[in-house]
């Protein structure tokens, strides 16, 4: 929801830091699910917290990363 954390801007800024090339991106209930790739060109993806960018779970290459992050409490 609007004015709950960071806006995809700012998450997007977060994930080029990382070193992260965005690929996809969208909120969720409780995170920020994105796809990228890394600097090798390998595909990326993962969680980040709404509230500060920080990864809460990915940056593995495939998938196999799981929905129960985005899921409220």
């Amino acid at each position: 929801p609007a004015g709950e954390g960071l806006s995809l801007g700012e998450i997007e800024g977060k994930l080029q830091t990382m070193g992260y090339q965005v690929r996809e991106l969208e909120r969720k209930r409780n995170c920020w699910e994105f796809e990228a790739t890394d600097a090798n060109g390998a595909k990326v993806e993962g969680y980040l917290d709404p509230r500060t960018g920080e990864l809460i779970r990915g940056g593995e290459r495939g998938g196999g990363v799981g929905r129960d992050e985005c899921r409220g409490t």
